[in-house]
């Protein structure tokens, strides 16, 4: 099966600028990662992943929810859906791309890039199973 990234979306997005962002509700340099898939209804070669994410550093919170859109040359099956493709190498090519965009947004905005680290989306599936 070929798999290609087609296409992403910023869904939600709040940057808030503060004097004390340790006043908000994310602790300073505290980052709050979620990830699920999704497949919509009226298309079966086209499947998602979702991320939701949050973090504060010094003067700043901020909040995204952003969306990866994905196309299979193939039927996606539940096979599919339960497989590993999904929930770890989706998210892992998705994620540089959300990486980078909170990068240049923050140093847009004028502030200091921010460097989100790195996830092993293995371990990370791994939690969310045992979750």
């Amino acid at each position: 099966m070929k798999i290609k990234l087609l296409d992403y979306k910023v869904v939600d997005l709040s940057f808030q600028a503060s004097e004390d962002a340790m006043t908000m509700e994310v602790a300073k340099n505290d980052l709050s990662l979620e990830v699920g898939q999704f497949y919509p209804d009226d298309e079966n070669q086209i499947f998602g992943v979702g991320f939701k994410v949050a973090f504060s550093q010094e003067g700043y919170t901020v909040r995204v929810e952003m969306r990866f859109f994905f196309e299979t040359d193939s039927l996606i099956t539940d096979d599919f859906k339960n497989g590993p493709f999904p929930a770890i190498n989706a998210p892992a090519i998705a994620f540089p791309y959300l990486r980078s965009f909170l990068s240049i947004l923050t140093m847009q905005a004028g502030y200091p890039p921010v460097m989100i680290p790195s996830v092993n989306f293995v371990e990370f599936a791994k939690r969310a199973v045992k979750n």
